[in-house]
């Protein structure tokens, strides 16, 4: 669960940084960002790639092993492609995208041990 949780800041800092660039908050006050229009659809989007690493934490502490690895890999897939909907802006964007994919890396080299074990070979450890 700390590797979401750190896929989790990156996320929210990204967003930080971007909220004091200049002329950001200028061009969403338009209603559009990037060229891209700013719909509900796609603030629900954005509320549901943040929830994403937080109900992974929390899943992660209580669910079995086998399940802890499936969900991480499932949603570290999700997570992977997901951060490609607002593409880097600058480079500060970049390294936040950069040291997100590193954990989610590090997400499925942990959980694809864990997803393939049976409930017998989790028994015995």
């Amino acid at each position: 669960s700390t590797l979401w949780l750190v896929v989790f800041l990156q996320i929210i800092f990204k967003d930080i940084h971007a909220l004091v660039a200049p002329g950001f908050l200028d061009e969403i006050s338009t209603g559009m960002y990037n060229g891209t229009p700013l719909t509900e659809e796609l603030f629900l989007l954005g509320a549901l790639i943040v929830q994403l690493p937080i109900w992974a934490i929390a899943l992660t502490q209580a669910l079995n092993a086998r399940a802890v690895g499936w969900l991480n890999l499932i949603a570290a897939t999700y997570a992977a492609g997901s951060a490609f909907l607002a593409w880097p802006a600058d480079l500060d964007d970049w390294f936040h995208l950069a040291a997100q994919y590193v954990a989610l890396a590090w997400i499925v080299t942990l959980a694809w041990p864990l997803a393939r074990k049976s409930q017998a070979q989790l028994a015995c450890g």
